[in-house]
């Protein structure tokens, strides 16, 4: 959030604050955020549209801060609110519940007296929360001190310990969730965004993001680096003449889709007509990119439990040791090797894309422990989600 929005938020926070505890929850108004309002995507879009295409007994609205993604919801004829509109302050006050993916200020004016679901970010395969401590040290201004408190006060002030539903996708990160939100109100439903892999349309996704049908997709999506205090990933094989070759020979396109949290640090670089720049476009939805991608490269980022579901080939690039250096893990790279290449090195890199691509060689993901990962693969974790949300509202 910009400045401007920022003061405008905390401006129209103090405006509700008087009446903050006189507001009564409205029965069946839920809201939907993600990205900090910037964006239409995520967890909380997909249980969104399920339940406006099953559910008409529940007003439902996308809020969002963003005026791109305002007017295009409204052009399409779906529900949406302008998070820092005097509506939008007040429809945040007053629902049911909220249900929001990235952080607590996907939707704004949030406090611990209401009822609010976090789908998460996705699911984690690093230590976050609790469990994470930083190993970095981070200074912090008294201007953002004081920033941060006017925040607090007015505008959200949400922990995880109040969260009233979490989505994961086996026993083994319900186990790990619990103990990192300190909440036990997590559940193994899957998550919402994947119901869509059975869904969506490969030929439109492919249009929308210029990318043509005889292409093959290598997807480059790298987790952050300290919360985005870190170095940002490299433009991998930008430098790479071999690479360049090989992918223009083969008409491959090599997408660079770097995480949210780095982009402050991330810096766009000309590059030959085989890549493709798409970190910084909020229109684009990761859930789709996953579908169309022939090869997903990441390194310990959770997109990676997502991608397995559609059986395709998964290459790990680990050219830092960000396990030691940077954010402690789940499990170790042994398990990662049991689904994937794990690679240290561009050359090494190169040559097992090279391999994944080969229809001879019969290269894919080894899924022996699938339900380590993913105990579901239908379209039912939106169903799911639900059921467990009604059952809780209505107690």
């Amino acid at each position: 959030m910009d400045v401007r929005n920022r003061i405008k938020s905390i401006m129209l926070g103090m405006a509700f604050a008087p009446l903050r505890h006189i507001f009564k929850p409205k029965k069946n108004l839920w809201l939907f955020g993600s990205d900090v309002g910037r964006k239409y995507a995520q967890n909380s879009k997909y249980l969104f549209e399920y339940v406006r295409d099953t559910h008409p007994e529940i007003e439902a609205y996308w809020i969002t801060c963003s005026p791109d993604v305002f007017q295009e919801l409204k052009l399409r004829g779906i529900p949406v609110l302008n998070n820092l509109s005097i509506k939008g302050a007040y429809y945040s006050h007053i629902a049911e519940i909220k249900i929001v993916s990235s952080w607590f200020n996907d939707i704004l004016f949030t406090f611990p007296h209401q009822k609010l679901a976090y789908l998460m970010h996705g699911i984690a395969a690093k230590k976050v929360y609790y469990d994470n401590v930083l190993k970095k040290s981070v200074k912090i201004s008294f201007i953002s001190r004081v920033k941060s408190l006017l925040i607090k006060w007015f505008v959200y002030n949400y922990k995880l310990e109040y969260s009233c539903f979490s989505p994961v996708t086996s026993e083994f990160f319900k186990e790990k969730m619990v103990q990192a939100m300190r909440n036990n109100n997590v559940f193994v439903t899957g998550q919402p965004r994947t119901d869509a892999f059975l869904h969506l349309d490969a030929k439109a996704i492919r249009s929308k993001y210029g990318i043509s049908n005889d292409q093959t997709i290598v997807s480059y999506m790298p987790t952050h680096r300290s919360y985005g205090l870190g170095d940002p990933p490299p433009h991998v094989f930008i430098d790479n003449p071999e690479a360049i070759r090989f992918f223009q020979e083969n008409n491959i396109v090599f997408v660079w889709k770097q995480h949210i949290n780095m982009l402050k640090k991330y810096q766009c670089r000309e590059a030959p007509d085989c890549f493709k720049e798409m970190s910084f476009d909020y229109s684009v939805d990761p859930q789709e990119l996953l579908f169309v991608s022939d090869v997903l490269i990441t390194d310990w980022s959770s997109c990676f439990i997502d991608y397995m579901l559609l059986k395709k080939p998964i290459l790990f690039y680990h050219y830092d040791d960000y396990e030691k250096e940077d954010n402690d893990v789940y499990f170790g790279a042994d398990k990662l090797a049991k689904v994937g290449t794990i690679c240290k090195t561009e050359q090494h890199l190169l040559s097992s894309i090279r391999q994944s691509l080969d229809k001879n060689s019969a290269f894919i993901p080894n899924i022996s422990e699938w339900r380590f990962f993913n105990e579901f693969y239908d379209d039912k974790s939106s169903e799911r989600s639900f059921k467990i949300l009604q059952g809780m509202l209505s107690k």
